[in-house]
């Protein structure tokens, strides 16, 4: 693993060098620089855990031992290394509010070799390459500008009024920051303030409290409304060579408005932190490549449409939480989310409980949320979670199931069980879903044989590739299929990889980034028929076969086998009720759509793709002739995806039909500003529901807004 590795030496401290071993500092010149004994000896503490946060104690004793000195003789020599490696800004020597210092320094080539390295089978890339392409690492740390705005109507007296406000500003931030281990203000001046977090979450959250004040501010002073604020929010430090796109994006924000650019909305969760409004592609004011903006409002800036379920739906319902670790071992971090992942995959197969998908239980994991907040949010009955540690290859684990209504614990154990490898536990794994059914009901379930890729390496690489999959970007797209391929050819015995890519191959046409939607169709076909092959009860690789005879061969009988198989498996497999439920709108069966659809919604509360399913959900309700519901839940996928293009079809005809005859020539126009070769007969030539009366009236809709023949 990469915190294996032996720490860099030697280090690049600007255009300084240090050699960690022999404790010496050299200028760009290649001449020593000479540093008093305690500065040498604190530098030398740092260096050996760059990145790490060692605490203003610890120096202390390390470099005064049972000498009474005073914080001034740390400081000082803080100062000291700063001067002499020429840190002006104190982005190489960080200080960290509240708990102690920091060193940062860039890995160097050698350095992004070894790493590149660690991951067999690829070639060495840079660092920056592996972290932007692969999304292996985390960005560190967020960025938040603030800038003051003069609306019209600017009083005579405007730069006393820029300096008034600007010192509200100021005392503001200052309060909301007391006592707060994150956030820093770095700069400050007339006109602007940038700040610093180490934590993604609460860059937003100060945001959105700023904000607030603003907009209160501004009720309260109605005859003051002159100068407000813009707000932009991105990942990084400002050590970042892209820092100035944090005050770009502040620059695109109007007054009271917060901006945030995609790493950033991806880093949080919607719906949980807040709610974003997709701003579609953005040239920045002093960038020319353009970016993807979001705009990001308060959490009850808009009403949640809650699914409708019928009475047979209304089952108890399980959030499973990934499990946390009970050591701060790197390696082992992930294997609560593979442990949450195959409870929820083994639980779904029961006919008796609901089960929430794992992409909107994952947003908890390293949040304290209560667990009312808990069953608020994925709108659960109960909830599971659990700590683990592993250790000479047993997994030893306490688990908790709790019941949200009334906060009673129906169940908590622990065990400890022998495991050839952290990822292969199917004794932990059937003893956790037989005692949490065991505490619902009085029944048991029969257990499956799990299968898993073969290491953790490999499988963070597959949860990489199912991200960048379902990413904005036709670049972060094919990146996943390189992650796809190399998956594959290490784990040629798993039926999950193939499926994933078959997969692939579907979005590729769905995305209109394919020119052979035939040869996609039986690539995909090839692949889904290998994962049938090692694994014929495969609910992925079943699905997405069922998505393949849908949308590319419009074999809709046989779609719908794949789809009921799946489901016979899987009752709470979400894409598969969504899937099928879309398949019964192609040929017109409005109930059964609708049914199908609003289920899959119901089990996908926070899912980061929530959009696709509340598309798909407007189709359904389309073919149903709801058309006020689809046209709700066509604005609503729109606030997350504004250039969704099946989404504006569905718009557009479901303000026709409900007589909005100008609204929905309106929504035309961005359809076909989208997608300018749009055509009535070249959609009837690729729709599944051109054989059916319900597509022939959808194009006819089509034809009636304006959409060319």
């Amino acid at each position: 693993m990469i915190d294996d590795l032996p720490p860099e030496n030697p280090l690049s401290l600007g255009a300084h060098l240090y050699d960690v071993e022999k404790e010496l500092l050299e200028n760009a010149a290649g001449e020593l620089v000479n540093l008093r004994p305690q500065s040498a000896q604190i530098l030398n503490i740092l260096a050996r855990d760059v990145g790490g946060v060692i605490t203003k104690d610890a120096l202390l004793d390390a470099v005064w031992p049972n000498v009474s000195v005073t914080e001034d003789s740390l400081v000082q020599c803080i100062s000291d290394i700063r001067r002499a490696i020429g840190d002006k800004d104190r982005t190489i020597l960080r200080t960290v509010p509240k708990r102690g210092y920091m060193l940062v320094a860039p890995a160097s080539e050698t350095r992004a070799h070894q790493i590149a390295q660690t991951f067999n089978g690829f070639k060495a890339l840079p660092l920056s390459s592996l972290e932007q392409e692969f999304g292996l690492l985390n960005h560190q740390g967020a960025r938040l500008f603030v800038r003051l705005i003069e609306t019209d109507g600017a009083p005579h007296d405007r730069q006393m009024k820029l300096v008034e406000y600007g010192m509200e500003v100021s005392r503001f931030l200052e309060s909301l920051l007391s006592g707060k281990d994150d956030g820093q203000v770095t700069t400050s001046f007339v006109g602007g303030t940038l700040l610093e977090f180490a934590q993604h979450k609460t860059a937003i959250k100060t945001a959105l409290e700023l904000n607030r004040w603003c907009v209160q501010r501004n009720m309260d002073t109605a005859n003051d409304r002159a100068i407000t604020l813009g707000i932009g929010v991105d990942v990084g430090l400002s050590s970042d060579p892209k820092a100035d796109r944090t005050r770009n994006l502040a620059i695109l924000a109007g007054p009271c408005e917060i901006v945030v650019s995609a790493d950033m909305m991806n880093s949080v969760t919607a719906g949980l932190d807040c709610e974003f409004i997709d701003m579609g592609d953005c040239i920045l004011p002093e960038l020319d490549e353009p970016v993807r903006c979001f705009k990001a409002l308060q959490r009850n800036a808009r009403a949640i449409m809650k699914p409708i379920l019928s009475p047979q739906d209304l089952l108890p319902t399980i959030a499973v939480i990934p499990f946390m670790s009970k050591t701060n071992d790197p390696e082992t971090k992930v294997v609560g989310e593979v442990l949450a992942d195959d409870v929820i995959s083994l639980l779904s197969r029961s006919l008796q409980i609901n089960v929430i998908s794992r992409m909107s239980t994952t947003s908890f994991r390293h949040r304290d949320a209560s667990l009312s907040e808990i069953g608020s949010a994925l709108d659960a009955n109960y909830v599971l979670t659990g700590r683990y540690l592993y250790l000479n290859n047993r997994l030893r684990i306490d688990v908790e199931l709790s019941e949200v209504a009334t906060g009673r614990v129906l169940w908590v154990d622990q065990a400890s069980h022998e495991v050839g490898h952290m990822l292969d536990a199917p004794e932990t794994i059937e003893w956790i879903v037989f005692n949490v059914q065991r505490a619902i009901y009085a029944g048991v379930v029969s257990q499956a044989h799990l299968d898993h890729l073969p290491t953790l390496h490999t499988y963070t690489l597959m949860m990489s590739a199912v991200v960048l999959m379902h990413r904005f970007s036709p670049i972060d797209f094919n990146k996943a299929r390189v992650l796809l391929e190399a998956l594959i050819e290490r784990a040629p015995d798993q039926a999950v990889p193939l499926a994933w890519m078959a997969r692939w191959h579907v979005l590729s046409v769905q995305q209109g980034w394919s020119d052979d939607p035939l040869a996609e169709a039986q690539v995909a076909m090839e692949c889904t028929k290998r994962a049938l092959d090692l694994d014929p009860d495969c609910v992925l690789a079943l699905v997405t076969e069922g998505q393949v005879l849908t949308n590319l061969l419009r074999r809709l009988d046989d779609a719908e086998e794949r789809y009921d198989r799946a489901l016979d498996l899987s009752p709470n497999d979400a894409v598969g009720r969504l899937l099928r439920g879309t398949m019964y709108a192609f040929r017109g069966q409005g109930d059964e759509a609708v049914r199908d659809t609003e289920r899959s919604l119901h089990l996908t509360p926070l899912d980061p793709l929530r959009f696709f399913f509340l598309s798909l959900a407007a189709s359904a309700c389309i073919s149903a002739e709801d058309y006020d519901r689809a046209l709700e839940f066509s604005n609503l996928s729109l606030r997350a995806n504004s250039t969704h293009t099946s989404t504006l079809r569905v718009k557009a005809v479901a303000q026709m039909r409900l007589g909005q005859g100008d609204a929905a020539r309106e929504t035309g126009r961005k359809l076909l500003s989208l997608q300018p070769g749009l055509r009535v007969s070249e959609w009837l030539k690729n729709a599944p529901s051109s054989d059916y009366e319900n597509g022939q009236r959808f194009a006819d809709t089509l034809r009636e807004i304006g959409i060319p023949t």
